[in-house]
């Protein structure tokens, strides 16, 4: 009996935590919203006051609630000490009786049943300490989720900061400009106005110190105007002295004539023999050379593809809008301005946000200054290769990949913040849209490949689509996400209602492995060394780029002005693409010793891209400004 009314009152003490807490977080909650108002503006004195004295109730709870848990190890501590006595009374009386045994088979019996008795209550004793245990783990854990809250508020007063000093910056620039402008206009001379009737002494020398006060302004923006043109100047001089890896040549292209002019002369002497192929053209495996000859003889071309077109054939596959001819017209020069060996390992994954780029490797990513490609710090991050990894802008946030965990950091302290899991394979693409993050990747079982997240409410997923199906790249335009399947397919889900929508006809012939948006309108690359091309507002196909790399297409980007679209190849080389319908490749950009696995762009004014491979490098691309950037050659 005593047992029981102690196990009463431990549960007692239980329920009073469980609603301290639940006070606690309300109490928090309310702390953050006020501090908010306050940090935008909105607050008053009274909305101050109010947080001050939410603070102190919050010191009160977190004293009751350390009360509370000592009483409640005392109560558990107490129960342990009432089930010790216990299971010695019991030895005891069963001793006792053991004074009344006379045979051999009551001694027997009698020790059985203390055996039994004995580990009755020693497991009876480990249930109870594995609860004690669960208990103190349950304390860990809200000690950690009150550290937890103290660190996001911090994180939030920085970022409220930092967002005042954004502020306060623009409006200084735009008061330079201002200054700027008015220096300009008056030829470096500030006309103040003057008042032409008889002025007093005193009006005079306010007139001399607002002349002499504007004068000494203009004087330090000149020399702010200086030193920066100064720094520019050398950051210029150092990207100049970078050498160029040297393009390799290309390939002789005399057999390829040579081969062509005989297939026409055998064609042409077989001409009355019927053709029994029926598997359809063979395409090539290799790449077209960069330019393809113009002059080559053409009189007996359709003889040529009357005996390569298959007659008839149900299992001939559809290649779908092909234009092959002259796809390269390579005019462009790209220079390499940095190569730097980034990590220890392949680099899988990267992002880049104003002037810092972040890439991801093994266990670890890393933080670069776009300024001097210097880094500025790396992060453990997880036990292996980070595939995938996106950085949202409103928040602050980076979120990175690696096997099925998906990991939040904060972009100022560099702290893991949260942990989203779901997938139950490999998360190969993360891709945020409308303040929702959608991530994809391989699936097992009955598990889905796609899941949706609204960080703002809950760290479990809203939504899960596409089971059974492994998912490589994902893209977004407007209300409609974009995924490249292990199917040959580009499919297509609605965003506001999560509905799937017809996939793009017709497919790869493998595996899609990346997607990105160009001049309204989807192009996906994949295993099977091709580009294709979508209409984004209807099924319209483009030309496909058959054969566009000698071997994968793992990545694609687009620049932030659209004007061309770049494919990085397993082969170690990237290719620029251009062209209102038909894409041309107008730039071929070799450097990496083994494959290119993740491609980005740079908000620049001219096009700079960076890219890092299987070889461990980084590597920062500019096009040369006398090949200039100009799309009117292919928009034919």
């Amino acid at each position: 009996e005593v047992t029981r009314a102690e196990v009463v009152e431990k549960n007692k003490l239980e329920n009073e935590i469980t609603a301290l807490n639940r006070k606690y977080a309300s109490f928090k909650l309310k702390i953050e919203r006020a501090q908010m108002e306050v940090d935008n503006g909105l607050g008053t004195e009274q909305t101050k006051q109010t947080i001050e004295e939410d603070k102190v109730n919050l010191t009160e709870i977190e004293e009751q609630l350390e009360t509370l848990e000592a009483k409640l190890s005392y109560k558990q501590q107490k129960l342990l000490e009432f089930s010790q006595e216990i299971a010695h009374s019991k030895i005891q009386d069963i001793k006792a009786m053991s004074n009344t045994i006379k045979t051999i088979d009551d001694s027997q019996n009698l020790i059985q049943a203390l055996f039994d008795e004995v580990m009755k209550k020693a497991s009876e004793c480990k249930a109870l300490t594995k609860e004690i245990q669960n208990k103190e783990y349950s304390i860990e854990e809200f000690k950690d989720s009150l550290e937890q809250a103290k660190k996001e508020r911090e994180a939030l007063v920085k970022q409220s900061e930092l967002e005042l000093n954004r502020i306060k910056k623009e409006f200084e620039d735009k008061e330079k400009y201002a200054l700027e402008q008015l220096e300009e206009k008056n030829n470096s001379h500030v006309i103040i106005p003057v008042d032409y009737s008889e002025p007093s002494e005193r009006k005079l020398e306010e007139l001399e110190q607002r002349e002499n006060e504007h004068l000494q302004h203009i004087q330090e923006l000149q020399t702010n105007l200086a030193s920066v043109t100064e720094k520019y100047n050398n950051l210029r001089g150092k990207w100049s002295e970078t050498k160029t890896p040297e393009d390799p040549k290309p390939r002789n292209r005399s057999s390829t004539i040579n081969s062509l002019q005989a297939a026409r002369e055998k064609a042409k002497n077989k001409k009355t023999q019927p053709e029994q192929n029926s598997k359809g053209p063979r395409r090539s495996t290799q790449a077209h050379p960069l330019k393809f000859p113009k002059n080559l003889p053409s009189e007996e071309k359709p003889d040529v593809w009357e005996r390569l077109q298959p007659k008839s054939s149900s299992r001939t596959r559809n290649y779908g809008n092909t234009e092959e001819a002259s796809l390269f017209d390579v005019k462009q020069k790209w220079t390499c301005l940095q190569s730097i060996e980034a990590h220890s390992g392949a680099v899988c994954s990267m992002v880049s946000n104003e002037n810092i780029l972040y890439t991801g490797s093994n266990k670890s990513f890393k933080l670069w200054s776009l300024d001097n490609m210097s880094m500025i710090s790396e992060v453990p991050a997880h036990s292996s290769f980070i595939r995938t990894m996106t950085f949202w802008p409103e928040h602050g946030l980076i979120i990175t990949a690696c096997s099925n965990l998906i990991n939040i950091w904060d972009a100022i302290s560099l702290q893991n913040i949260g942990s989203l899991r779901g997938h139950n394979e490999e998360v190969r693409a993360l891709y945020m849209q409308n303040g929702l993050l959608f991530s994809a990747g391989k699936s097992s079982g009955n598990g889905s490949s796609i899941f949706v997240w609204d960080l703002k409410k809950s760290q479990t997923p809203i939504a899960e689509k596409e089971k059974n199906q492994d998912v490589f790249s994902i893209n977004a335009y407007e209300d409609v996400l974009y995924y490249a399947s292990r199917n040959h397919r580009v499919g297509r889900m609605q965003i506001s209602d999560f509905e799937m929508l017809k996939p793009y006809e017709p497919p790869h012939f493998d595996t899609v492995t990346s997607l990105a948006i160009y001049k309204n309108s989807i192009v996906s690359g994949s295993r099977d060394k091709n580009l294709r091309r979508w209409e984004l507002n209807g099924d319209t196909p483009f030309p496909t780029v058959l054969s566009a790399h000698n071997d994968w297409v793992n990545s694609l980007a687009t620049d932030c002005m659209g004007s061309a679209i770049y494919s990085a190849g397993k082969e170690g080389r990237i290719r620029v693409w251009r062209g209102k319908n038909t894409m041309k490749c107008v730039g071929d950009l070799a450097g990496h010793q083994s494959s290119v696995n993740c491609i980005t762009t740079l908000n620049y004014s001219q096009p700079v891209i960076v890219s890092g491979g299987t070889d461990r490098l980084v590597k920062v691309w500019k096009l040369s400004e006398e090949t200039g950037n100009s799309s009117s050659d292919f928009e034919q």
